[in-house]
């Protein structure tokens, strides 16, 4: 291999992996939409509506990607036998490999820029999202350092414990949920297990204005 091949083989190595990474959901606004699936029609109108506005171009889309809209629930996921859940898969497996340093190290080396732990860099993206709403922003915060510091509320306790009234709190709540940054379950609001286990000094640092 003369030189000339060994540049062209490094080269092709960075596209790779940029490829890859243009792949991951802080990156993508396809794959923020794929990774925040399942979504209620209106929540999908509210967050993505340049991909929605053109309704014949939005059904082949979602044809073409596997998403499926449930005649049940009218909320809308993916298939199981479609791209968009296969790259969810991938998506999931990558924030698995890049939480790692020792896989991120080679890759920075290989880019000559940091790699960095894209499961956190997707979590901030939808954390500064949240926090810069000028409607829910601040009560948004609020949950946030709480849910920081204690497992689990119900509304009613958010609104008691916040001092802000309970219509608030349950606008706040819903782009959260939609979000995917809490999960809501017999009326109790909590982290999901994975952010709060790995995440939560993160998310403090960022509702906190210090990162």
């Amino acid at each position: 291999m003369g030189k000339s091949s060994e540049a062209n083989v490094r080269e092709e190595v960075k596209k790779f992996v940029n490829a890859i990474l243009s792949l991951m959901p802080s990156r993508n606004t396809i794959s923020q939409l794929i990774m925040l699936l399942p979504l209620k029609e209106d929540e999908l109108n509210a967050m993505f509506p340049e991909m929605v506005r053109d309704v014949e171009y939005w059904d082949l889309f979602r044809t073409a990607l596997g998403i499926e809209v449930s005649s049940y629930t009218g909320s809308i996921d993916t298939s199981y036998s479609g791209i968009a859940y296969i790259l969810r898969s991938f998506i999931d497996k990558m924030f698995e490999i890049l939480r790692e340093e020792k896989y991120r190290g080679p890759l920075s080396a290989i880019l000559g820029e940091i790699v960095p732990n894209m499961e956190r860099e997707w979590l901030e993206v939808r954390l500064k999202t949240v926090l810069e709403d000028k409607v829910v922003g601040d009560t948004a915060k609020h949950i946030l350092l709480a849910l920081c510091d204690v497992e689990s509320l119900s509304i009613s306790e958010f609104a008691s414990k916040l001092n802000i009234e309970e219509a608030r709190v349950k606008q706040a709540i819903y782009v959260l949920q939609a979000l995917k940054l809490i999960e809501v379950s017999d009326d109790k609001v909590k982290l999901p297990y994975g952010i709060r286990d790995r995440y939560k000094s993160f998310i403090k640092r960022v509702v906190e204005g210090k990162l």
